[in-house]
């Protein structure tokens, strides 16, 4: 029999639109969520499966669109972590973590690729010697490879090297690696200042483009990139700002509204007044618009 549609499924009962089939394939249907990046955008992903690891559970997803340094099929980890009552989704930067989700995961969703569906003496498990499974070629995915730090490091110098001579800048590029990141330090004369842009908006899109040139995979290295130390400035001048506006509130009881920022700089923010007794904070908005906001603290 066929649905509505006239389409049959594999089960031979219903179409792939699951109406009124109670088959495993049919009633299955994905989970998706909205994941927020460091910078802040929404990336919808798929929950893949929960995972239990070293009395912590983390859970998987694959990225469904690209965003920044987010392809689609990327796998994403964020563990399960319960604060003040509220259950929450962190980034996992354990990379031994991740590679152990990683064949975790993978192995659950190669047992249902040994079979096609098509065999009725088995419920798909590994192991199965009968014709039909025994004739079942399983394509093997080739290993992802990632770049060498010296193919990075050759990458980033060349880049820069002709946004320098396009601006005319004389400027030169340290490039520190860690277990994180690689860490790119811009420095040289007063020309230098023009790749920040306005409030680090240059700064933000040179590592942007960086990021996506290098295709820097989920489970690779990033890139933050820093011109003449301003970050560091600026998060320095953030937090003293952040103190200044809770002061205030505690004097006037009436709420702050910073301008729209990224989700790093909010994160400052949250960070510094987490424990300024009598304030608290919170974002509301979407972005790019989404903004801080700082008011009293409810009993």
């Amino acid at each position: 029999s066929a649905c509505e549609c006239g389409e049959e499924c594999h089960c031979g009962e219903h179409c792939e639109c699951g109406d009124d089939c109670d088959c495993e394939e049919c009633s299955t249907e994905e989970e998706i969520y909205e994941l927020e990046t460091e910078d802040g955008h929404v990336v919808p992903a798929a929950l893949l499966d929960t995972v239990s690891l070293n009395e912590k559970e983390y859970c998987a997803f694959e990225a469904l669109e690209n965003d920044d340094d987010i392809e689609a099929g990327d796998f994403i980890v964020l563990e399960k972590v319960l604060e003040n009552d509220e259950l929450k989704l962190l980034p996992v930067e354990d990379e031994t973590i991740i590679d152990e989700v990683f064949d975790i995961v993978s192995k659950k969703f190669e047992v249902v690729e040994e079979c096609s569906g098509e065999c009725s003496c088995c419920d798909h498990e590994v192991g199965c010697e009968c014709e039909h499974c025994e004739d079942e070629e399983v394509e093997e995915k080739p290993a992802r490879e990632y770049m060498s730090s010296e193919d990075v490091y050759e990458t980033i110098q060349e880049f820069f090297a002709n946004v320098f001579k396009t601006l005319n800048i004389d400027a030169k590029v340290m490039i520190l690696e860690n277990d994180e990141a690689y860490e790119v330090k811009i420095m040289g004369d007063e020309k230098v200042a023009s790749l920040i842009g306005y409030r680090g908006e240059g700064l933000n899109a040179y590592q942007l483009i960086l990021n996506s040139i290098l295709a820097l995979r989920n489970k690779s290295k990033k890139i933050y990139l820093d011109v003449e130390n301003y970050r560091n400035k600026r998060e320095e001048s953030l937090k003293a700002l952040a103190v200044r506006i809770a002061r205030k509130l505690l004097k006037t009881k009436r709420k702050h509204k910073f301008e729209p920022m990224t989700a790093y700089e909010r994160h400052i923010i949250h960070e510094e007044l987490s424990n300024f007794v009598g304030v608290e904070t919170h974002s509301e908005g979407n972005e790019p618009h989404r903004c801080l906001v700082v008011d009293i603290k409810k009993d």
